[in-house]
């Protein structure tokens, strides 16, 4: 049943959950339509910032602040939270405040991703570009940022990069970027792009997973080493503490494990086949 009520996680209600993530501390934070909201380690359900039910655009404190459509969550060390909302950044601290970090406007085409590390920097996705955003506010191009007509990727460093249709991204214990590239008919043929891309810490950008962009590609399934393996539209993107990936394989309804050496294994779902069966 749908609604937006708080209190004890059993009786509490949700109306259109999106992002999650989860804090240092163990706290989950939701993204509930227009609202950020808390489940706490003792199974409380609180709203912290907006209201379900009312989209707007107010930098406020709690309940009076208002968002547009948000994106992915991303929280730092000392628990502030950001959010990712139509083409802005926005910031809710400890103590409630709504604040707007980033408006992103060109040279950005659109915001698809967020992921914050251990020195407080963002690190943001357009659909081409991963830019980095310091504590202090200063904002530079990380990886890619060229749109490619062709919309061929192409592994390198820095710029050199072309990132192609980046729909999530996430961050290793140590620094290190992953991020799931998705396409699913190119512009000169009907090929396929899905693919999971590696960017260490110097701008590096390497296919760890996944085809390219090819005229030839077609949707899949397979498991396997590196480019052997097929992905059909991936999205979500997380790490563990082992360096392993796990990836939202979208369109085939797949749950699917990449290890650091690029070994791709699907552990949970059947091939395009829809459902909610545990």
């Amino acid at each position: 049943m749908k609604g937006n009520v708080d209190g004890p996680a059993a009786s509490a209600q949700f109306t259109d959950l999106r992002s999650i993530t989860v804090s240092p501390s163990g706290t989950l934070y939701v993204v509930d339509q227009y609202a950020i909201r808390a489940l706490s380690t003792d199974g409380v359900v609180t709203t912290l910032a907006g209201n379900v039910n009312e989209y707007g655009y107010d930098d406020a404190v709690g309940s009076a602040a208002r968002f547009n459509t948000l994106g992915n969550l991303a929280v730092g060390k000392d628990g502030t939270i950001y959010v990712t909302a139509n083409d802005a950044v926005r910031k809710l601290t400890p103590d409630g405040a709504v604040s707007t970090v980033l408006n992103a406007r060109l040279p950005m085409w659109g915001l698809s991703g967020l992921t914050i590390d251990g020195h407080d920097n963002l690190y943001v996705g357009d659909w081409y570009g991963i830019w980095k955003l310091s504590p202090r506010g200063e904002l530079s191009l990380f990886a890619g940022g060229k749109k490619d007509g062709n919309s061929m990727s192409r592994d390198g460093t820095g710029s050199d990069a072309v990132l192609v249709d980046i729909r999530n991204m996430t961050i290793d214990k140590v620094g290190v970027l992953y991020i799931t590239e998705s396409q699913v008919e190119g512009p000169m043929c009907s090929g396929t792009h899905s693919v999971v891309r590696k960017i260490d810490q110097n701008g590096v950008v390497t296919t760890i997973a996944g085809k390219p962009y090819d005229c030839f590609n077609s949707p899949g399934s397979s498991d396997g080493q590196g480019r052997t393996a097929n992905f059909f539209y991936p999205e979500g993107i997380t790490a563990n503490i082992d360096g392993n990936l796990y990836v939202a394989d979208n369109s085939n309804e797949l749950i699917r494990r990449v290890t650091p050496d690029g070994m791709v294994t699907t552990i949970a779902g059947k091939a395009r086949e829809q459902g909610s069966s545990d």
